[in-house]
């Protein structure tokens, strides 16, 4: 018979993390200076959807629901205008 023991790994419990935090990363994203990536080092963050789910709550700018490529424009009138215009593109693909 063979006896090799099953190695568990210990995870850590889930981090909860206070609003003001998440504020505060949501702030540094939006600035621009640091990516989702650097953050989640920078403050030790578990877990790939935690900022992308701060970024939608707290966030001042506009987040699709479905998956986000790159920054969002740091001025809000050239984003509306953007998002507009694909809205458009899209509505004139299904006509």
């Amino acid at each position: 018979m063979d006896n090799k023991r099953e190695l568990r790994v210990q995870s850590d419990p889930p981090r909860i993390y206070s609003e003001n935090f998440k504020r505060l990363v949501v702030e540094e994203y939006e600035r621009g200076f640091f990516n989702k990536d650097q953050l989640q080092r920078k403050y030790d963050i578990r877990g790939n959807g935690c900022i992308p789910r701060w970024l939608k709550k707290n966030g001042k700018f506009t987040y699709p629901t479905h998956l986000v490529k790159g920054r969002p424009m740091k001025d809000l009138d050239k984003q509306r205008i953007k998002e507009l215009e694909e809205a458009l593109r899209q509505s004139k693909l299904y006509c």
